[in-house]
């Protein structure tokens, strides 16, 4: 891999406790300093995982992958593990979906191959088991061809017996994985030739998914993967999502929208048993537009240009940026597993 600019964190110290607790005493008289007071520590950057035309990095410029030596492949769709590691696709250059889903857990090491998708969504748990959620392309079973389609042409004339079946095209499926082995657990099988999951994620028997065409979706849930998830009340049927994550007890979802129109961007939080939400603006239509929007559920990161906007959400007090390479064409926030302590920060 060629070197890429390295990630650079703008200035966020962490501020020290300066102050001590003094005790002095006499044989007559013990007098004792008033107590301090601790200044809470300020809230640390999370860490990015950044994808460029030359591979995929963390926010310090360590290499996990990187395209063939010589080839145009490009490195897309990146999830965190959670775990210290990123997953994401291998591409050939202008291939939509017939990619290797790999795995890197450490930089410079590697990757392992754990199948093939379209496009990964998340890594979630089902039955207590940890799973990747991805779209995959499966072929269909052969159509058979009218009378006439062949040598009869549209007017008839052919043998049905003689005639070659027709190949069905292709159709997406949900699949759910094992993130270690890449062995088939599930599958959720409600994607039609113009919908399916452009955001989604699932927890506690629960799975969330923004189903939609094109750049619009519609949030609903579901306890079955099999079944199309239900439209939720209270959130309007016609949005743009960009990253959506759900906590780990399945009872807060979080998700960023945008507005194409004017630019703008919010993280929206929401109590799916209470049906209480709470937002937060990160862009506003007057400002440069966003090339990238996700979260975790307690952090967001927005990318304009080079810059990376980080902030805590949930009235956290956290923010700050991030530098990223100007060839960057992806980002993911990276290991701080924040999105588990929703449900007490709401």
């Amino acid at each position: 891999m060629v070197a890429t600019g390295a990630v650079a964190l703008a200035g966020c110290s962490d501020p020290t406790d300066a102050t001590q607790n003094a005790t002095t005493s006499t044989s007559a008289t013990r007098s004792t300093a008033p107590p301090t007071t601790r200044v809470p520590a300020a809230p640390q950057l999370p860490g990015l995982w950044v994808a460029t035309s030359a591979g995929i990095v963390d926010e310090s410029g360590q290499r996990y992958a990187s395209p063939a030596e010589g080839s145009n492949e490009v490195l897309r769709s990146l999830v965190d593990d959670g775990a210290g590691g990123v997953f994401y696709l291998r591409c050939p250059e202008g291939a939509a979906s017939d990619c290797a889903v790999e795995h890197a857990h450490e930089p410079n090491g590697e990757p392992v191959e754990l199948g093939r998708a379209e496009e990964l969504l998340a890594v979630g748990t089902w039955g207590e088991r940890p799973v990747l959620a991805v779209t995959a392309i499966e072929p269909t079973s052969e159509a058979t061809s009218k009378p006439g389609d062949e040598a009869g042409g549209e007017t008839g004339g052919g043998d049905p017996a003689t005639q070659a079946p027709a190949q069905a095209p292709p159709r997406a499926v949900g699949h759910l994985l094992d993130p270690e082995t890449g062995e088939l657990v599930g599958t959720f099988d409600w994607y039609d030739a113009q919908r399916g999951p452009i955001a989604l994620d699932l927890a506690a028997g629960t799975i969330v998914a923004c189903v939609g065409e094109g750049e619009r979706c519609e949030i609903g849930s579901s306890s079955d993967p099999a079944t199309l998830p239900n439209a939720i009340d209270g959130i309007e049927p016609d949005l743009t999502v960009s990253s959506m994550v759900l906590d780990a007890e399945g009872s807060v979802l979080a998700w960023i929208q945008l507005e194409p129109m004017d630019g703008s961007v919010v993280a929206v939080h929401r109590d799916l048993r209470t049906g209480q939400a709470v937002s937060d603006e990160l862009r506003t239509s007057d400002e440069a537009l966003a090339e990238d929007a996700v979260t975790d559920g307690v952090w967001s990161a927005v990318r304009v240009g080079e810059t990376v906007y980080l902030k805590e959400l949930l009235d956290g007090t956290g923010a700050g940026t991030r530098t990223v390479p100007p060839t960057t064409t992806e980002i993911a926030l990276r290991g701080s597993g924040a999105s588990s302590g929703l449900a007490s920060r709401l």
